[in-house]
């Protein structure tokens, strides 16, 4: 099968690490490409690791969206994945070519994103993939699959005894949640998971937009 993975970047983050995790998976067995919209090069760490399994499978568009329209046209794809909701990210008469009614190919589209209601999506991929329940009965309502993916847990043996070094207690339990501090992160959600668990330290690091210090 031959996919193409379509992202707005691969800087930092979980939408990057998850879709590195899937070429990781999938490489071996299947032929993949990552296509992404922008280039961060302050942020490469999980773009190095996907250019070190795909080589010159990974392309950047810039702001030349063709590059996208001719790889499309010469390899054939059987699925054109967006990343991110291919509405947020590419023009009207861009997305225009690729949702085509006579295409052979099916396009998904995975949305990270709980903030966002169907209404907002007015190009309507063959399946919706989304990351909580609550997605599932928002996106059914486009009359198309909607499926519920999870990030795996992998489970490891670390040494905890870094954790004093940190003025942490390496006896309990810690969960840190990483990332902007803005309504649509569901911070709040977090904050009410960690008082019903008094007994794990939850620490929160990030940096906070100028459109959130309400929050």
């Amino acid at each position: 099968m031959k996919i193409i993975y379509i992202t707005p970047h691969l800087s930092t983050g979980g939408m990057p690490e998850y879709l590195r995790r899937k070429v990781e998976l999938l490489k071996d067995e299947h032929d993949i490409w990552v296509v992404e919209k922008y280039f961060e090069p302050a942020y490469r760490t999980i773009r190095d690791k996907i250019e070190s399994m795909l080589g010159d499978r990974l392309i950047t568009l810039g702001d030349n969206n063709g590059i996208l329209l001719d790889l499309i046209k010469s390899i054939k794809q059987d699925i054109l994945h967006f990343e991110e909701l291919s509405d947020y990210h590419f023009k009207e008469n861009f997305l225009n070519q690729i949702y085509t009614e006579d295409r052979d190919y099916l396009i998904f589209d995975t949305l990270h994103d709980s903030s966002i209601d169907h209404t907002e999506k007015r190009f309507i991929p063959d399946k919706m993939l989304v990351v909580s329940p609550w997605q599932v009965k928002n996106f059914m309502q486009l009359g198309i699959p909607v499926e519920m993916l999870e990030h795996e847990i992998i489970p490891k043996n670390r040494d905890r005894s870094g954790l004093i070094n940190l003025g942490l207690n390496p006896q309990i339990k810690h969960v840190v949640q990483v990332g902007l501090f803005s309504r649509r992160k569901n911070l709040a959600d977090t904050i009410e998971l960690a008082k019903l668990m008094p007994d794990i330290q939850f620490h929160f690091v990030g940096n906070q937009t100028e459109n959130y210090k309400d929050y």
